[in-house]
């Protein structure tokens, strides 16, 4: 009496019943809506057993977030930096410099205070930036 063997695998490849199987078997996976679970119970130990308790820490939040932190938990900064797009703030900071505006409430505290004529000249001086018309050292 011989015993069956099986065939070594190919690695690398797929046959053509296999992809199809995996295709189907993942579709209803995702039709479903399942989401494996990984919580942690009251220790602290992270475990697969759902009777264990504790929130499933696999699904998808329900808040949208930012770097994965909820929008309820970011600083205003970080929303205002989320609310626009940094490349499309070009015009606009454009606008404000030929028309000598101060920036916002909201980009003071992202960009620090406005600087004033002192400020700029006490970095010219730092910097030894000569003045229109000075000769350079």
């Amino acid at each position: 009496m011989s015993t069956p063997t099986l065939e070594p695998p190919v690695h690398g490849s797929f046959t053509a019943a296999q992809k199809e199987y995996l295709a189907g078997f993942l579709a209803g996976i995702a039709q479903r809506g399942l989401v494996p679970y990984v919580g942690a119970d009251g220790a602290g130990l992270i475990g697969a057993d759902p009777a264990r308790g504790g929130a499933n820490l696999a699904a998808p939040s329900k808040e949208e977030t930012i770097h994965g932190l909820p929008m309820s938990e970011v600083t205003k900064q970080e929303l205002w930096k989320h609310a626009e797009n940094p490349l499309d703030s070009w015009d606009r900071l454009l606008a404000h410099a030929e028309a000598d505006k101060f920036r916002s409430k909201a980009r003071k505290c992202v960009l620090g205070p406005p600087l004033g004529p002192a400020d700029l000249e006490q970095m010219r001086s730092a910097l030894h930036v000569p003045q229109v018309g000075e000769p350079a050292a």
